[in-house]
């Protein structure tokens, strides 16, 4: 529930552009790439957890395949 509606493209986006919460952050790089988010295409701590449970139910949804479109948001509950 909490992830419902969470902008994941846009934030996916700026991780890679931008380095949101991964500049000077290996093993933040690594949870990610974990995962299966590349980094190379194309700070608040609970902003960060959001990022990467999010990045989790896209990869779920995807096959572990983590290439996320900008207008991607996590779905909410079924109606």
């Amino acid at each position: 529930e909490e992830m419902w509606d969470y902008p994941l493209g846009a934030r996916s986006l700026a991780v890679r552009q931008k380095q949101l919460y991964v500049k000077g952050r290996p093993d933040r790089q690594r949870d990610l790439e974990e995962v299966g988010f590349m980094l190379q295409d194309g700070n608040a701590k609970l902003g960060w957890l959001a990022v990467v449970q999010a990045a989790a139910i896209y990869s779920q949804m995807h096959n572990k395949v983590l290439n996320v479109p900008l207008n991607f948001v996590v779905p909410g509950p079924p109606l």
